[in-house]
Formats: structure tokens, sequence, C-alpha cells
């Protein structure tokens, strides 16, 4: 990756908190967010779960699309709020990246594709750290890391329940653009059943079909998470973080992730964890939370026969170690690792 700026990875299955980690190094002064770059055609061409053995084939694609990343100024990608200030903008800047935002968000109600205007990364000394957030990447992980071998990766991993509860509930309030359930994206089950971890328990389209709606969930969230912890688990530069454990810590876990990347902690990041985390607003994709409340809401919302079935399929899974005995109480949580450093 000569001659291209430092590389973050933030992945996570939807519903996962990868959102409000992106925002938090997003506050930092010296990093350049891009949010969802690869919900955008061109990474279609990359297979959606490929083993990390494929990544010189795919070695020239993904150094370009990494390449393009600083570069990006489409709204959907540069314009998630709240915007910070950075290091290489004055405030005037800062004033007419806030109102290019504005004006891209009204566009694209209106139907425009607006670019965001100040958002790009060009010629920046020294180059900021890019972090790309990705809710539809994580089975792209490992080849991610191994495609980038100066890359660090961060990946989030939410309690099933918690992550599951926190879909269906988007589901109920219309929050997706699919108005079909997830539990039925059989699409991206053909493609899941691809992978080692699916071939390993025989599993078959019809197997899937044959389950609970909560259970095909909970196969997924499995799944997908097992494949990224086992094709990293031996990278020092990969780590998993758990979604409850920053939500029990904000301060402290934000200190540590930043650190991992090579960034130190600053007044502004300080502030907006400070702020996040005291306020509560309701709106679904909000990044303004009370996180303790967030990261236990799944007690009272899901049937107590759902969590059974859910507690059952994490119990048969290596990923189980991320988590104590005590599930239903969410507490005694080990702290946030890489697997296999804190084992319950």
């Amino acid at each position: 990756m000569h001659g291209q700026p430092p590389l973050l990875l933030i992945f996570g299955l939807p519903r996962s908190g990868t959102t409000w980690l992106g925002k938090i190094f997003d506050s930092h002064p010296r990093t350049l967010y891009r949010h969802e770059p690869d919900n955008y055609p061109r990474l279609e061409s990359l297979p959606r779960f490929p083993s990390p053995a494929e990544a010189e084939a795919h070695l020239e694609f993904l150094h370009d699309f990494v390449a393009e990343l600083p570069h990006r100024n489409d709204a959907t990608v540069a314009a998630k709020l709240p915007i910070f200030r950075k290091g290489w903008r004055n405030p005037l800047q800062h004033r007419l990246l806030q109102a290019a935002v504005l004006a891209a968000k009204l566009g694209g109600k209106a139907g425009l594709e607006l670019p965001v205007l100040g958002a790009r990364g060009d010629g920046i000394d020294p180059s900021p750290t890019v972090v790309w957030k990705s809710i539809e990447s994580l089975g792209r992980f490992g080849l991610l890391m191994r495609a980038y071998p100066a890359a660090r990766g961060i990946h989030l991993m939410r309690h099933p329940c918690g992550q599951i509860s926190s879909v269906l509930r988007g589901e109920r309030q219309g929050a997706f653009r699919d108005n079909s359930p997830t539990s039925e994206f059989y699409d991206l089950f053909v493609k899941l059943l691809e992978t080692p971890q699916a071939r390993r328990r025989g599993f078959t389209i019809e197997t899937l079909r044959h389950m609970r709606p909560v259970e095909r969930l909970a196969w997924t969230w499995v799944l997908e998470n097992e494949k990224a912890v086992e094709e990293t688990e031996q990278s020092e530069r990969a780590r998993v973080v758990r979604y409850e454990d920053l939500c029990a810590d904000p301060v402290g876990v934000s200190r540590e992730v930043l650190s991992f990347a090579g960034l130190g902690w600053n007044v502004q990041t300080e502030g907006f964890v400070t702020q996040s985390t005291h306020s509560d607003v309701s709106a679904y994709y909000s990044v303004y939370k009370n996180p303790v409340a967030a990261a236990s809401r799944w007690h009272n919302e899901l049937p107590a026969e759902s969590i059974e079935r859910i507690l059952a399929i994490l119990k048969s899974s290596t990923l189980a170690k991320f988590y104590s005995d005590d599930e239903e109480s969410g507490r005694d949580y080990p702290q946030s690792a890489k697997i296999g450093e804190s084992e319950c």
C-alpha cells in the first residue's frame, strides 16, 4: 500500500454500533471518515464472502478502490452527520463544508445527487487516517486485512440478542429501504452457505427454510462473525471490540481503540463521546443514545422463547467465549479482546 494514507477498517453487522464507533473516530482531527463506501455498484464485483487466499487475485482492484476513498465526495459517503472540525480545515472551510453537506442532503430529498464540496481529502500533508466504516463487508474483513498489510481493523461485535432485537425493531418501524424481512434474505443466505463456517455444519438452503425466522437471524450472526474472527484471529492488526464494552465504558474503550489505530486522545473526541452518551434521541439511526439502555434493551423487547433459541445457537459456536455464562443478565462480560486473549 505504498504511497497510500493509513487505513482503518471498522466492520460489523447491521445494528452493531458501527456508526457510533465510526463517528467517534471521525471526531478525531486527523481522520478522514468514509461512511459505507462499499454500498456502491463498483464493489459488487468483489465476492461478498471471499477467502483471504483470494486477496492476490483482487489486489489491484482493491488498491484502486481504497485509493479513491479520500477523493469521494458523494453525500452518502461524505455527509454523515455530525460534521467535525479537522486539522487541515480553517474555520471558514469548515463552515463552507457544513453548508455543502446541508445542500447535498436537501438535494437528495429532491432526487438530486449533489457532491459535497470540500469533503475531498486531496493533498493533505501528513495524510490523515482513512476510516472505512461498513456493515456490508464483514465477510470481506479477512481478505482486506491480508490485502493491506499496513491497515488496522476493528471488528465490532454486538451480542446476538441485542443485534437481532434492533433489526426486528427497525423492521417494525419501517426504517429499512428493503421491505422484505431480514430473515428472508435468501440471496444473501445462498452466498453465506458457501463459507467454510456453513459447510462444516452441513447447512443447505432447505435447512435454513425450515428454521424459525429468529433462528435464521441468529445463524447469520454466527456465520458472518465466525468468518471474520477465524480469518483474522492470528493478526495483531485486527481486534474484536464488543459493543457492550463500548457502551459500559465509552471513554475508556474509545481511548483504547484510538491508541490501537495509532491516534491520540483529544478534546473534540472527548466532547463527542460525552455528548453522544448523555443525550437520548429517539430516531432509529441516531448516534446519541443512552449506551447502557441501548445495550440492554433486548431483555425487554425479545420474547423469552426467542432469547432461548438465540442463546442455544450462540452456545454452539466458538464465539460463545466472548460472553459469560450469564448471558441472560447481560452482566459480567469479558473486556474487548482479540479472540483467544480472554475467555470466560
